[in-house]
């Protein structure tokens, strides 16, 4: 009559398996929880930054050519003004 240390061996090897099973979702969610934690601080970070608007983009680049820059800087905000 020794089918309950059968029993009781066969029960071990499930629990080992359930408590694989266990380690293995926790672990799976816990590196979810971190993926998402790290898209939401990264898409407030990039959000977050000031980017200029095309107009100032486009004085910013002017400005970077030097003299020639400006003539053309201020030749824009001459057309920029008649068209309002």
């Amino acid at each position: 009559m020794r089918r309950n240390s059968g029993i009781k061996n066969s029960g071990k090897y499930v629990n080992g398996w359930r408590m694989t099973r266990l380690v293995f979702a926790l672990r799976q969610q816990v590196l979810a929880a971190a993926v998402l934690v790290c898209l939401l601080f990264l898409s407030s970070a990039v959000h977050s930054e000031t980017e200029p608007n095309r107009g100032e983009r486009v004085v910013l680049e002017l400005s970077a050519l030097g003299k020639h820059g400006d003539e053309i800087t201020r030749a824009r905000d001459q057309v920029l003004e008649i068209f309002q």
